[in-house]
């Protein structure tokens, strides 16, 4: 099994170092802690697609897919490998990021967010939740992609471009439910603009996460090679 595990790792290499590495590079290179903070999220999303698409997308471009399945191993069991050591990878790059800048730039961040006034649970909320639900919605819409679209390259593209036009789609529907339905004082009040972001980017990358997960699920269990 660990060898299996390894081996699964092997495509997700580069970029998950890449990503360790450029959060401590930020850290030192830098005094403008904020702003990198900021755009070394976003490059780190930007790698954790590109993980999602290569763990499947590496098995197409190989050929090794038939000899995947062929082996003596239930395809579920296949399945929770493949996406456990995705969610690991993910969820190390994610929590290190986390804690590298609470420990080298929390007086920035916090400064921030008092600026925002935003209390913890505001945090939590506005923050903390919308940034693990883009990194895990990485790995779910690039799995998806890669298992239809079976080649890394296009796969990465089309996550990225899906989850970029699943938030253009919310906000519209936000918009609609503003001008029509007479939610404007539901939508922004003073609470609910503390909870801005968790409304306009947790929300829906919550429910793509969800959906794309559902659908590469099935895709995969139904697989025929």
């Amino acid at each position: 099994m660990i060898r299996r595990l390894l081996k699964e790792f092997a495509p997700l290499a580069w970029p998950f170092f890449f990503a360790i590495i450029i959060v401590q590079l930020s850290v030192i290179l830098t005094d403008e802690t904020l702003y990198v903070f900021w755009f070394v999220l976003g490059g780190q999303i930007i790698l954790c697609y590109l993980m999602g698409t290569a763990s499947f997308g590496s098995e197409f471009e190989n050929n090794t897919l038939e000899r995947l399945l062929s082996q003596p191993v239930p395809r579920i069991a296949l399945w929770r490998e493949k996406m456990g050591v995705l969610a690991g990878s993910v969820g190390v790059i994610f929590l290190l990021s986390m804690a590298v800048f609470y420990l080298y730039a929390n007086p920035a961040i916090l400064d921030f967010f008092h600026r925002a006034r935003f209390n913890g649970l505001a945090v939590l909320l506005n923050f903390f939740i919308p940034a693990a639900c883009a990194y895990l919605s990485s790995l779910c819409a690039g799995t998806l992609m890669a298992l239809y679209l079976k080649k890394t390259h296009t796969a990465f593209w089309a996550s990225l471009t899906s989850t970029a036009l699943i938030l253009v789609i919310w906000q519209f529907l936000l918009s609609i439910c503003l001008s029509i339905l007479g939610m404007k004082m539901l939508l922004y009040g003073e609470k609910a603009q503390e909870y801005g972001i968790a409304i306009q980017a947790g929300l829906p990358l919550f429910l793509w996460c969800i959906v794309s997960y559902s659908l590469a699920r099935r895709k995969f269990m139904r697989m025929e090679v």
